[in-house]
């Protein structure tokens, strides 16, 4: 189950095909849609982390071969996909600016398992807002 104009949706084709996994496929016609349906369903949903949509389904990673540039350069896309580092961004002049809050910006850190919690919480599940779990992480 995949949603927008079809996320992962040529990667999943391939990989359908080359290790013989029987699929049916389908694209939602919005987010909604896609949340709506794959929490309904017991189905392969494209997703990532963090994000709050099925955390509390708690998905599993399906692991494919390890990314293989040069296959992926040429549309075979058999590989895992590359992954994407989630980094922190601050204005240049920040540490002379405010030393303390840099410095703790510069020793902050969110593990993945802390994340996918604060995620499955209540207040993320219902669209609403985060952030009293955020401020209560932080606490």
């Amino acid at each position: 189950l995949t949603g927008g104009h079809g996320w992962y949706l040529p990667e999943t084709m391939q990989k359908a095909v080359v290790f013989q996994m029987p699929l049916a496929v389908a694209t939602c016609r919005d987010r909604d849609q896609w949340v709506e349906l794959g929490m309904a369903h017991d189905v392969l949903v494209y997703w990532w982390q963090p994000q709050s949509s099925f955390a509390s389904k708690r998905p599993q990673q399906i692991y494919f071969p390890s990314y293989n540039k040069q296959e992926r350069e040429q549309n075979i896309l058999l590989s895992q996909s590359d992954r994407v580092l989630l980094s922190k961004w601050v204005s240049p002049n920040l540490q002379e600016a405010a030393p303390t809050v840099h410095n703790m910006l510069a020793n902050f850190g969110v593990s993945l398992i802390d994340m996918n919690e604060m995620l499955s919480e209540t207040e993320c599940l219902d669209g609403t807002s985060c952030k009293g779990v955020a401020c209560r992480w932080l606490r």
